[in-house]
């Protein structure tokens, strides 16, 4: 039945998004084949799966390895032409039941014909004028006039593809983007590279790649353990970060703190104190202060003394004479 609505919400509150722009990645990233359903191994009687999980899937790796261009192209092209509505997700169907996100009550055959007529107001104007949302619905209404009164179905579609297309930046500024523009104009072939990792030859990554900053490799160390990455970061030292430690502020600098928490997430997974001594004089444009050196220590000495583990196999007796053998023989 797709993904309940707790977890949604979950899912905004953790990661500090509206519940409307969770859905709408989640449909992309199931769409795009990055998001797919694990059935447990467990079965009912009637041989039907009795728990499900949604997991990334091995083309996620891919993806997330890929630069920032070629990430953004598989998702803006997976939502210009995916049959989900994310809209619905939240609003109520025919037997006044919530629809969830990943569910099949979110498919609609209509959603890309919807989002391309939309797009298209946009690219009949000048690459300069902005387009306001009353202009884009008395276009539609105008060139679609039965399809647009039939119960408010395509009005509803049109402002939640002028909000998608905000979110995503194939808009900005109430404009369609330049990138956004070749977007729109291009007839890709999804069985000829399903992820979207084109080669060079790719117009629209190559329009978007001359406009974002190039990706740094190395990060600023300051005494008050903030971390900042001058620009995007490349994708191996964004999953540096992620472990060691967390994000404050985001935008052309990206600003992390080193806290006592985020150093024991970093052990926890498998770092050591070496190791992350070695990262951050590795990555490090600037001299590593005292602070951080004394942290990490601190906490690497007393992380691992009390360890939580899972039990695989247990003995049983009511003669205690028998168990206090057994404690007692070495075999």
């Amino acid at each position: 039945g797709g993904l309940g609505v707790r977890e949604l919400r979950r899912l905004a509150k953790e990661t500090g998004i509206d519940e409307a722009t969770v859905a709408l990645l989640l449909e992309i990233a199931y769409a795009a084949g990055l998001l797919a359903v694990a059935p447990s191994p467990e079965k009912s009687a009637g041989d039907y799966p009795t728990d499900e999980r949604w997991l990334p899937t091995l083309a996620y790796d891919t993806w997330r390895a890929a630069p920032i261009a070629r990430q953004w192209a598989l998702v803006a092209r997976t939502w210009l032409s995916m049959t989900r509505a994310p809209s619905l997700v939240g609003q109520r169907d025919d037997r006044d039941r919530v629809i969830g996100a990943l569910s099949a009550e979110v498919a609609r055959v209509s959603a890309p014909a919807v989002r391309r007529a939309v797009l298209e107001v946009f690219a009949s104007t000048d690459e300069a004028m902005s387009v306001d949302v009353e202009a884009v619905l008395a276009w539609l209404a105008w060139r679609y006039p039965r399809r647009y009164r039939r119960s408010g179905v395509m009005e509803h579609h049109a402002r939640a593809t002028l909000r998608e297309a905000a979110a995503l930046g194939v808009t900005g500024l109430d404009a369609l983007t330049s990138y956004g523009r070749i977007l729109l104009t291009e007839r890709p072939d999804p069985d000829d590279d399903p992820l979207g990792i084109r080669g060079e030859a790719d117009e629209l990554v190559a329009a978007l790649d001359r406009l974002l900053a190039a990706p740094v490799d190395h990060v600023l160390v300051q005494a008050d353990l903030t971390v900042v990455v001058p620009g995007p970061p490349e994708p191996s030292l964004a999953a540096e970060l992620a472990a060691v430690a967390d994000a404050e502020s985001r935008g052309g600098a990206t600003v992390y703190r080193v806290t006592p928490t985020s150093v024991r997430r970093a052990l926890d997974v498998g770092f050591t104190a070496a190791d992350l001594h070695a990262l951050f004089g590795r990555r490090s444009r600037t001299p590593v202060p005292q602070t951080l050196t004394y942290l990490i220590d601190d906490v690497a000495r007393r992380h691992g003394g009390l360890r939580v583990g899972a039990a695989g196999a247990y003995l049983r007796s009511e003669d205690e004479n028998l168990l206090a053998e057994v404690l007692a023989d070495r075999r």
